[in-house]
């Protein structure tokens, strides 16, 4: 099953607007940016090495709304493998 699918419920949330939050959600440290509407727009999923940088994949999301700005669609895209240094 792919990683993403197993946290949707935890990443589905809402969250502090225009942030960069870290979340736990065993075994997976979990780095998340949201938007203005504090919907999760940018996850990465991996685990901590012992310098604190987080190995893992990212994902964006892409959502897509109708003329009457209804949202039709709410997707994940994997982007690829990374390295985000941790402070």
């Amino acid at each position: 099953m792919d990683i993403i699918r197993t946290i949707i419920p935890v990443i589905n949330q809402k969250f502090k607007p225009d942030a960069f939050l870290e979340v736990m959600f065993d075994p997976y440290d979990i780095a998340l940016r949201t938007n203005g509407h504090g919907q999760a727009i940018l996850v990465i999923i991996g685990k901590k090495n012992s310098n604190g940088n987080l190995h893992g994949a990212q994902y964006a999301r892409r959502f897509e709304f109708d003329s009457n700005d209804t949202l039709i669609a709410d997707n994940w895209e994997y982007i690829g493998a990374v390295v985000l240094q941790m402070r």
